[in-house]
């Protein structure tokens, strides 16, 4: 009997060790996925086409022979208006434009089936001033769609001053 048990207990203990291994590994963490409904990267800027480019890893501005090299990752696209076309916005005598970029991010606090996807989100505005093009500050956010549209607060948002010929607004002050 004694032979008997311990045959079956060396047969039990070989069908294990034949069992191929499964090593668990951790449930990873959803990363969230970056969404480009309308992915424009050409736009009219002061009447000349501008476009969008890639440069060792980050945004560039491209017109005519000129390279601007922003602060923003690429890829990256232009701000969409209700037309699917890139938003362009004049204010104090500049045609502005919003260059956008995202990136999935995996937030190891954040419950993405409950509240939603999270990326790492950047803009930077790009105006043109006496055919110079001028880049704004990087403002940086939490969405997934970088063609999403913008309002008039976030192309200006990066600018501390205007041209000197730039009109002056339309609002009279009253005087006390």
């Amino acid at each position: 009997m004694r032979i008997h048990l311990t045959v079956s207990l060396l047969a039990s203990l070989l069908m294990l060790t034949g069992t191929p291994a499964r090593a668990q590994t951790p449930a990873s963490q959803p990363i969230s996925e970056v969404t480009t409904r309308y992915p424009v990267t050409t736009a009219t800027l002061a009447g000349r086409t501008i476009r969008l480019g890639e440069h060792a890893g980050t945004c560039t501005l491209l017109r005519d022979d000129e390279v601007l090299s922003l602060g923003i990752g690429a890829p990256c696209y232009f701000s969409t208006n209700r037309e699917h076309a890139a938003q362009v916005h004049h204010f104090n005598g500049s045609d502005i434009v919003l260059v956008q970029h995202a990136h999935p991010t995996a937030s190891t606090d954040r419950d993405v089936k409950l509240y939603g996807a999270i990326c790492a989100f950047a803009s930077q505005s790009v105006r043109e001033v006496d055919g110079v093009l001028e880049p704004g500050s990087v403002a940086n956010s939490w969405q997934c769609d970088p063609t999403m549209g913008a309002d008039q607060k976030q192309f200006v948002y990066g600018y501390d001053t205007w041209p000197a010929n730039a009109h002056t607004s339309t609002r009279k002050r009253k005087d006390p």
